[in-house]
């Protein structure tokens, strides 16, 4: 009988179904309260919001037809294009510095 250990990695599945889903209600917060967020900046420089991930394969970043990709894109999820192994691109990788020390 051989046994399967699933290590660490994700499914698409499981990261559309459980990750994205509290993503896609946190995003649409915020961009709700974006003219309270951003009322004391000029309208011409006001910024948009976007969803950053990194190039995970269970993102789905690669195949614009996955399950991750098509969510986002229903729920109008903005996000970046993120080179894959570009850690000095990714601003997360700045502030996982900051949390270890």
């Amino acid at each position: 009988m051989e046994i399967k250990i699933p290590g660490n990695s994700m499914t698409k599945d499981y990261y559309t179904e459980n990750i994205l889903l509290v993503y896609r209600e946190a995003y649409k917060a915020l961009k709700k309260r974006s003219n309270e967020l951003r009322g004391h900046i000029p309208k011409k420089l006001w910024y948009k919001w976007y969803f950053q991930e990194d190039n995970d394969p269970s993102h789905g970043t690669k195949n614009i037809q996955s399950k991750p990709a098509l969510f986002k894109k229903d729920a109008e999820m903005e996000y970046f294009y993120h080179p894959a192994n570009s850690p000095d691109f990714n601003p997360i990788e700045a502030m996982w510095l900051i949390i270890k020390e």
